[in-house]
């Protein structure tokens, strides 16, 4: 069993690193910072490389399913697609912008589209090949932290500081449910994460809240028998 041995340490930001993430293929991670660069790291090598992505504090990044390109979303309200295979990241486009500051913004699974979200309390979905606005999912009341596409790329779930995770039919942009969580919105942000995942015909919602608890949603036969 692991020790949990330190391996590396890189440093370079100008301020606090907000977010990190993985490529695909476990050898690279790119990280969001307070400064308004995203970072490039290659595992084993001991330097970093910074570019600057938005005005403000970048608060997400994350690779698409074949580790080619990046998305970031920012304070700015932008959510912004590099190509991150070459350096430094090629701006390939800017999404529609949000009117409040972007939290969060991850692919589909198939690799077509992107979900954003943050304090505007939409769901914007968007496609990844020309940049247009799919669809604008509404319903949360508060701020919207997370997003996340189900295996299919057919449905995305979200979760809000109004208290509820959300699940969104994208064939007919409608909420398919809604799980009110037991907790009150309001200050202290009740939450801010999530994690959705499917397991043959179920799917589970795991949600820690910051009150102390973890609660845990079995979604029975979502994909069928």
């Amino acid at each position: 069993m692991s020790d949990g041995e330190l391996e590396q340490t890189w440093d370079g930001h100008g301020v606090g690193v907000y977010a990190v993430a993985f490529a695909p293929d476990g050898k690279r991670l790119a990280t969001a910072s307070y400064d308004g660069a995203i970072g490039l790291f290659e595992l084993g090598q001991e330097q970093g490389r910074f570019h600057s992505a938005h005005e403000g504090k970048v608060a997400s990044v994350a690779f698409s399913p074949d580790g080619q390109r990046l998305v970031s979303t920012g304070e700015d309200g932008k959510t912004r697609l590099w190509d991150a295979s070459v350096w430094p990241p090629t701006l390939v486009r800017d999404f529609p912008p949000a009117r409040d500051e972007s939290y969060w913004a991850t692919f589909s699974p198939d690799g077509n589209t992107i979900a954003s979200v943050g304090r505007d309390q939409l769901v914007r979905v968007m496609s990844v090949h020309d940049g247009h606005l799919q669809q604008t999912l509404t319903g949360h009341e508060s701020t919207v932290y997370r997003a996340a596409f189900s295996p299919d790329s057919g449905q995305v779930a979200t979760v809000s500081a109004d208290a509820t995770v959300r699940l969104w039919d994208l064939t007919t942009g409608s909420e398919l449910f809604t799980l009110r969580l037991p907790t009150n919105s309001g200050y202290p942000t009740p939450l801010w994460d999530f994690d959705f995942r499917c397991t043959g015909p179920d799917c589970w919602i795991a949600v820690p809240l910051t009150r102390g608890k973890l609660v845990l949603y079995r979604l029975k036969g979502v994909y069928g028998d």
